[in-house]
């Protein structure tokens, strides 16, 4: 939800329009006074060696903290959800090019959750599925 908010400016002393941006969490729909909130996804105990990918995170990190990892001999768990999996595909492409590792890929199916809210129907939870994968690259000869 957009919010707009007053604020006096420090420096020159005006009021200035500040315009909140909606949270990426947050849709809006047709109906102004209808939105949907979308519920972070539930993520098993993070270990050391796990990461997770997302379409907005640094390509560049995601290689250096695997390469971190597969140089300390740990095998690394490449997580990715929806639109992220072909990001996390490439990134364990891109660890196979490079060293030489064993890729073990596993698909699944995770249910979401989405709350709607609106005076008309007050609050509602609707359930989504979405893909997701998972892959270990285990180094060879460790």
């Amino acid at each position: 939800m957009d919010e707009k908010k007053n604020v006096k400016s420090p420096k020159s002393k005006l009021d200035v329009e500040i315009k909140i941006a909606s949270s990426s969490r947050t849709r809006k729909n047709s109906d102004p006074d209808h939105y949907i909130e979308k519920r972070i996804t539930p993520r098993p105990f993070k270990q050391r060696n796990d990461v997770y990918v997302n379409k907005k995170s640094s390509f560049v990190a995601h290689i250096k903290k695997c390469k971190e990892l597969l140089n300390s001999g740990e095998d690394v768990y490449i997580h990715g959800l929806g639109a992220a999996v072909n990001y996390a595909v490439n990134l364990a492409l891109q660890l196979q090019s490079l060293y030489p590792v064993v890729l073990d890929a596993n698909t699944s199916t995770v249910d979401l959750m989405d709350d709607h809210y609106s005076p008309s129907i007050g609050h509602k939870v609707e359930t989504r599925r979405n893909s997701a994968i998972r892959i270990k690259v285990h180094l060879i000869g460790k």
